[in-house]
């Protein structure tokens, strides 16, 4: 009897995923988004911290799959974050990528800068008034015949610049006039009193 010797060989998988495409993006205050690929159907867990010792992992994944997104939740504002990906393929091979890092966005405690106001289109019954923001934020003028005003008009889109048109004002009467912004982290800045 002649034998082939062949004997079907081995075809286990001892090869870890291979990671690519690692992305950061959607960076806030608090949380931000970690996206990648795997060559192969992979579940994952994300170590990360504020050093390369990271300090917190999070819960291994289920679902198998080749393109993957994490969200970073409960961060620290104006933080540097590290983290690193542990993929595991079906036959519970592993992977782990190189260090990355990414810093979150600074806290907003400061009010929009109001400035450039000015008082333009008077009429018998009606004035514009205009003025600059250093930031995008809301347009509201208070308005009436004295300090304690009475009328408001608003437009809450947040841009730069802002003008209010003011109507049914009684003729050869002075106005008082307050300009209020509020930027999109809810800090309100306000003008002083203002006549026309």
């Amino acid at each position: 009897k002649i034998s082939s010797g062949w004997t079907g060989g081995n075809s286990a998988d001892t090869v870890g995923p291979k990671i690519s495409g690692i992305a950061i993006s959607g960076i806030s205050t608090t949380t931000s988004t970690l996206k990648f690929n795997t060559n192969e159907n992979a579940v994952y867990e994300i170590m990360y911290g504020t050093t390369t010792s990271y300090g917190t992992t999070s819960t291994k994944t289920t679902v198998f799959a080749k393109s993957h997104t994490f969200s970073f939740t409960g961060l620290t504002a104006n933080t540097n974050y590290h983290y690193q990906i542990k993929a595991y393929d079906m036959a519970g091979n592993s992977t782990l990528s190189a260090d990355g890092n990414f810093t979150t966005v600074q806290q907003d405690n400061t009010g929009p800068v109001i400035s450039a106001i000015a008082v333009s289109a008077v009429t018998h019954n009606g004035a514009t008034i205009y003025w600059t923001t250093n930031e995008a934020s809301t347009s509201e003028v208070s308005y009436g015949t004295t300090n304690a005003y009475g009328s408001l008009s608003s437009d809450l889109t947040l841009m730069t610049l802002h003008s209010r048109v003011l109507t049914g004002l009684d003729s050869a009467t002075q106005y008082h006039f307050k300009i209020k912004s509020t930027d999109g982290a809810a800090n309100v800045s306000e003008s002083s009193d203002a006549t026309f």
